[in-house]
């Protein structure tokens, strides 16, 4: 992939993980992966974004999916300076909250692990956590 900022070659290892799974009882994942949600699955993108993750869910009551998800770092794919140069409009209100390396000052780079706060344009932080349930 040609992630780099001059185009060289540039080797990242975005998928390695410990996962459980017992069934529709207990279903876990953890470290880094991509996660398949409306909020972090890009369409169409020749690398995809990378989490630094944790992932629980379980179906224990017939009907109901409930998981948890923490997320601590993100590993910004090939569509990350186009995110925040077009679709965010570097508005921080959608896409990528700042620029690659060479877009508008930033030191963020593609396909390496950065803090998600730092991510976002903001201080480092501890992460984010989210709880959902569906029928």
């Amino acid at each position: 992939m040609f992630v780099a900022q001059e185009g060289e070659e540039k080797t990242h290892l975005g998928q390695v993980y410990l996962e459980y799974n017992n069934g529709k009882i207990i279903h876990a994942k953890a470290d880094h992966m991509i996660l398949n949600t409306p909020l972090t699955k890009i369409q169409w993108s020749l690398m995809p974004n990378f989490y630094e993750s944790g992932v629980v869910s379980t179906q224990a009551v017939p009907g109901l999916t409930l998981s948890a998800a923490h997320i601590n770092g993100m590993s910004y794919g090939s569509r990350a300076a186009t995110d925040w140069g077009l679709i965010g409009e570097k508005t921080k209100s959608a896409g990528v909250a700042q620029g690659m390396i060479g877009q508008g000052g930033s030191t963020l780079e593609q396909a390496k692990f950065v803090n998600i706060g730092y991510g976002a344009g903001y201080a480092n932080t501890t992460g984010i956590t989210t709880v959902v349930g569906y029928i």
